[in-house]
């Protein structure tokens, strides 16, 4: 049974100002126009989420996340997906560093100048982490409406696992990058930190880990620990904020690999030839034949000469937009039986049949918390 999941990322709503209002409302009801279009012509005509990988808001205000809500609760809506199974996490827009206290400025200096001994050391304490999450305020209301709360610990987020096979489940990992993020951070000099609090994701028989995260990994000053792990317990690795669509395989070692997502931007400041509206639909699905995942890509970008999207034949897989991965965790699950494999065909059957009742809510059969 395909899982589908609209993925968009870097929307910056609160950016517009002057024409950019009205043209960036259209785009984001175009998006909502082409993503029911496109998910009504693959796996049976609904989705199983929404994932949102950073930088919702421009500056992490009330009244942006008041408008983002309204704009994600309509694509959740017109995909048949209830509002339980977006899967969000900030980015560095989404804090209001207006809310930074003296204290925090100075906690944000000491963990840049140190490390994780540092790093550790503020999130033990509950008063110092209070500081650093004071900017996360509305950010946090907001994602706790979608049931992707921030955890105020500092540790990862999860909760959404979605049934692909007898025994096969896919589990989606949230992690916050943007915790340390003054405004000024550079990829070339990296400050921001993942923690090993966030980093040592769990390992399960029969569930791989779908890593949601808005920086990529060249971001942080603990990537070597963070890579680490992320190679040997997740299966992809889905990150935003560069605004340059890239993905690829990396075989960790015989029999495990791991996919690497960057997503462009759903909403930049303007389209150009670098930098143009894009979004994408995610298709996983159970390999039968090796026991692993499959992932089929349908990136979209905006073409400006006939003011909607297409599909994009360039990025993210262009016109071979297929992997598959070799996974782990789903071989050390229970091996399929014949019995458990007619299931999954009479399963199929129904979902694929137009004319066949199926739960009123998709989404019940697919997300567990």
């Amino acid at each position: 049974m395909s899982a589908v999941f609209v993925h968009v990322s870097d929307i910056h709503f609160g950016q517009e100002r002057d024409d950019r209002v009205h043209i960036h409302n259209d785009v984001k009801q175009q998006l909502i126009n082409d993503a029911r279009e496109v998910v009504s012509g693959i796996a049976g005509g609904f989705a199983s989420g929404v994932l949102v990988t950073g930088d919702i808001a421009h500056s992490g205000k009330k009244a942006e996340y008041e408008e983002a809500g309204k704009w994600l609760d309509d694509l959740a809506a017109s995909i048949g997906v209830e509002i339980h199974c977006v899967q969000m996490v900030p980015g560095n827009h989404d804090l209001d560093r207006s809310k930074l206290s003296y204290s925090g400025g100075q906690i944000l200096d000491y963990i840049r100048k140190g490390g994780a001994t540092e790093y550790e050391k503020i999130l033990s304490n509950s008063t110092d982490r209070a500081a650093l999450f004071a900017r996360f305020e509305d950010y946090g209301q907001f994602s706790f409406g979608y049931n992707c709360p921030l955890n105020d610990e500092g540790a990862y987020g999860t909760g959404m696992e979605v049934k692909l096979a007898p025994g096969r489940s896919i589990r989606f990992i949230r992690l916050n990058s943007a915790l340390l993020c003054h405004g000024e951070e550079r990829d070339e000099h990296p400050e921001l930190m993942i923690g090993a609090r966030q980093f040592t994701i769990p390992r399960t028989e029969g569930v791989e880990n779908v890593v949601l995260v808005h920086h990529p990994l060249h971001w942080y000053k603990d990537q070597g620990e963070v890579k680490s792990y992320i190679r040997s317990r997740a299966r992809v690795f889905i990150s935003g904020h560069e605004h340059d669509p890239k993905v690829s395989v990396d075989r960790v070692e015989d029999g495990n690999d791991l996919m690497m997502v960057a997503a462009g931007a759903t909403v930049p400041f303007k389209s150009d030839a670098i930098f143009t509206f894009t979004y994408n639909i995610i298709e996983f699905d159970w390999d039968e034949e090796l026991d692993g995942l499959s992932v089929t890509m349908h990136p979209r970008a905006w073409n400006s000469k006939r003011t909607c999207f297409e599909a994009d034949t360039d990025r993210l897989g262009g016109k071979t937009p297929h992997f598959r991965l070799e996974c782990p965790f789903f071989r050390k699950a229970d091996p399929l039986t014949e019995a458990s494999t007619d299931q999954i065909m009479a399963l199929r059957k129904t979902l694929w049949n137009p004319m066949a009742a199926y739960p009123a809510s998709h989404s019940e059969t697919v997300c567990s918390f």
